[in-house]
């Protein structure tokens, strides 16, 4: 099984990377780019659905923007990683970097709630494109090359399924703590 790709883009003079990793069914991609590649930015989707960020500071009063790309690079992957038939419902919607689905707020192993699908995995994205004295049309350009690349990382994780390792927890009887784990 082949657990690791790249691919890019390169436009107005820009390159952009999305290198890809798999461990088990969890996808970690480094979207990064332009003249000065960093890691500014954080984003987590878990197997709900929900996206968490984390900007790291760029300069005095100022964080890392790069949320506007990773997040919806990060959502687009997790609805790849949905069952099928479940997908077209989970679209990320690239203008608001917000996924369009079916009972958002539920979360896995909450009471009560009936649960939307899960994703086989969790993604990760740590993000950083910084491009000296970048241009309207090198910005705009980004924004098209990040979402080209989160259409080719979701395709090729959609052709290359894994399954889920079966992850088998210690009871509290047998650690003497509380419950851990997934249910």
């Amino acid at each position: 099984m082949e657990d690791m790709m790249e691919f890019g883009k390169e436009e107005c003079g820009v390159q952009v990377r999305a290198l890809l990793e798999r461990q088990g069914a969890d996808v970690l991609v480094q979207l990064v780019g332009g003249d000065v590649p960093h890691y500014g930015v954080i984003v987590t989707v878990d197997r709900a659905g929900e996206a968490r960020s984390i900007a790291l500071p760029s300069r005095p009063g100022h964080v890392h923007q790069e949320t506007a790309i990773a997040e919806p690079f990060a959502l687009r992957l997790h609805a790849a990683l949905l069952p099928p038939g479940t997908r077209s419902d989970t679209k990320p919607d690239a203008k608001l970097g917000v996924k369009s689905g079916v009972n958002e707020k539920s979360k896995e192993g909450e009471k009560g709630v009936t649960a939307s699908p899960l994703a086989s995995g969790n993604v990760m994205v740590a993000s950083g494109v910084h491009v000296n004295a970048i241009t309207p049309k090198q910005m705009r350009a980004v924004f098209r090359m990040c979402e080209r690349l989160g259409e080719r990382a979701a395709d090729w994780l959609e052709r290359h399924p894994v399954d889920a390792l079966e992850e088998v927890f210690a009871s509290s009887s047998d650690t003497g703590s509380e419950r851990i784990g997934r249910e």
